[in-house]
């Protein structure tokens, strides 16, 4: 297997100015009940754990978007997968 075919598979974004590889990204938006404003959200998913996920606020670079700014929300591991959701701020 070669494994520079495996890793085009990865994204190679940069968290609070520090370079980090994860599978991949979503982006979402939903409505909250309660306020009735729409929040943004995005789900960074990887297979290898890194403290710089763990910030409370974080400032997300993906391919040269603009610096997207984010609030931690959750992280769900399970065997050999990470996840973690942040709200986007306006």
């Amino acid at each position: 297997m070669d494994i520079h075919k495996k890793m085009d598979k990865h994204f190679n974004i940069k968290v609070n100015n520090k370079s980090v590889i994860i599978l991949k990204y979503k982006r979402e938006s939903y409505y909250d009940d309660n306020t009735g404003e729409e929040v943004n959200t995005i789900e960074l998913i990887t297979k290898i754990p890194n403290d710089v996920f763990d910030h409370r606020v974080v400032a997300i670079d993906i391919e040269g978007e603009a610096n997207i700014k984010a609030t931690w929300i959750m992280h769900f591991s399970q065997p050999g997968l990470h996840r973690y959701k942040y709200r986007i701020s306006k």
